[in-house]
């Protein structure tokens, strides 16, 4: 399975984190556990868990919109 293929699943099943909190630090060390066990070369890592960073607080601002636009919630839970 690729790299691409792992951080797909991890991040639609497994992503963890507050939702009231904007900071992706808190982020950072579940997805560097996670990562860990594959196999890949640093810089690769480091970017790979930013990108998963990324991708949650992408879904939380479109939460928020969501819910403003259509008041409808869209809850970003560990298994979502």
């Amino acid at each position: 399975m690729s790299v691409c293929v792992y951080v797909c699943i991890y991040t639609c099943v497994r992503v963890c984190a507050r939702a009231w909190n904007p900071d992706p630090s808190p982020l950072l060390f579940p997805f560097q556990s996670f990562f860990k066990e594959i196999e890949m070369d640093d810089p690769t890592r480091a970017a790979v868990v930013q990108t998963c960073c990324y991708f949650q607080l992408s879904v939380r601002e479109a939460s928020v919109d969501y819910y403003a636009e259509l008041r409808r919630h869209n809850y970003v839970t560990p298994t979502s």
